[in-house]
């Protein structure tokens, strides 16, 4: 029984995300997700809270027919060594981590910290499609709906329109 790990700021979830979950599941028998949060993180570039985040993800897995799978808040620190031996006390055990290709700060990280002990798989990014450009296109008013599984974008606009 193969476990896959795939961490992620996730702010928002998106078709991305989704895709590199249903990659490794064709691979993996189940998936752990762990989501990535820093308390004093900028709102601008993290708007979301880490419940929220869980909540989207809670969501789209489900209406895409995918239930093997766990999530689990992993805090941030800056001591890599530190923040991957705390990574293994929260998220249960694991084989092999899958991510995306698009080697950000996050996947640089994710890589610089657990390459010597784990696989990494990296999936081709689908284009287009970043938590960034996500985000600029909330803030601008632009489309960007069809960028998220549909129930993240319900979950999100609600979540939104209550903040004003």
């Amino acid at each position: 029984m193969t476990t896959a790990l795939f961490l992620g700021r996730f702010q928002p979830f998106h078709n991305g995300h989704l895709y590199v979950i249903k990659e490794a599941l064709k691979e993996a028998d189940k998936i752990v997700i762990g989501v990535a949060y820093n308390d004093k993180a900028d709102k601008n570039e993290n708007p979301f809270s880490v419940q929220e985040r869980i909540e989207m993800i809670d969501l789209a897995l489900p209406a895409a027919e995918i239930t093997n799978y766990a999530i689990f808040p992993i805090p941030d620190n800056e001591d890599d060594k530190k923040w991957a031996e705390k990574l293994e006390t929260l998220v249960p055990k694991f084989d092999v981590i899958y991510m995306s290709d698009k080697n950000t700060f996050g996947e640089k990280w994710v890589e610089r910290c657990l390459k010597e002990k784990y696989t990494i798989r990296n999936i081709k990014a689908l284009a287009g499609i970043d938590a960034t450009t996500i985000r600029e296109k909330i803030m601008n008013k632009e489309e960007w709906i069809s960028l998220v599984p549909k129930q993240v974008a319900v979950y999100a606009r609600k979540i939104m329109h209550l903040r004003g």
